[in-house]
């Protein structure tokens, strides 16, 4: 099976792989399928670029990026994802996150194209302050049920997430539910443990509550002397 990834942007032109399309696309590489992930060229958005990363064909392509200032840094509307999807011939199209306009044109061209499409909803709704949080329930208004409908499947990471967007008219017969994997070959118990630490990893947005934890340390540290938050 060849399948083509849709993402706004993937490493390395963000800290990280934001909805692990690259990560995932090396997966199925190895599973024997052929990937490509088409995304924004955010390093030279006025041209297009194709490379192989681990044996992953990326498309960048040129865009437009509608970014917020201080809110919204990459919001790119991809240029020529049609003819990069000729070009790649996928069987199937899986895009990330229901909340970018490259999705919203991955259901278009999947549906154009006759290919059924696959989205998947990392958190339904990012609480950034009124601004970001207005223009999010206009979007899920609006472009948000058009991909909750006209998606074949729609995968949730949580219960909590589906019976969300249930609400903006997603049949719950296409949701399916599947939480984040962890390898437990790279990930797991040391043998050295120190003792009375906590520590939390994450991405420091609202929307973590990393806030919380810091609250709860200055109460804990008032009472236990020897733990340490990292």
């Amino acid at each position: 099976m060849k399948i083509a990834y849709i993402a706004h942007v993937v490493f390395p032109d963000v800290a990280g792989d934001p909805f692990n399309s690259l990560k995932s696309a090396k997966w199925m590489s190895r599973r024997g399928h052929e990937t490509a992930i088409v995304t924004w060229n955010k390093r030279k958005s006025s041209s297009n670029l194709v490379e192989n990363i681990d044996g992953v064909e990326i498309w960048r392509l040129a865009g437009v990026n509608f970014k917020l200032n201080n809110y919204i840094t990459e919001y790119p509307f991809a240029l020529g994802m049609a003819n990069a999807l000729r070009h790649i011939e996928p069987d199937i199209i899986h895009a990330e996150s229901h909340l970018f306009l490259t999705t919203v044109q991955a259901i278009r061209n999947a549906k154009r194209l006759g290919l059924p499409i696959v989205v998947t909803v990392h958190g339904v709704f990012a609480d950034r302050g009124f601004a970001v949080n207005f223009a999010q329930y206009v979007y899920l208004l609006t472009f948000g049920v058009k991909v909750f409908r006209k998606a074949d499947r729609i995968i949730c990471l949580t219960r909590s997430d589906a019976e969300e967007i249930v609400k903006f008219g997603c049949s719950i017969d296409k949701i399916r539910v599947i939480p984040n994997a962890v390898d437990t070959e790279s990930f797991k118990p040391c043998e050295e443990r120190e003792d009375n630490l906590v520590v939390w990893v994450g991405r420091f947005v609202p929307e973590k509550g990393l806030e919380y934890l810091v609250e709860a340390a200055k109460i804990v540290a008032d009472e236990f002397r020897d733990v340490t938050f990292l």
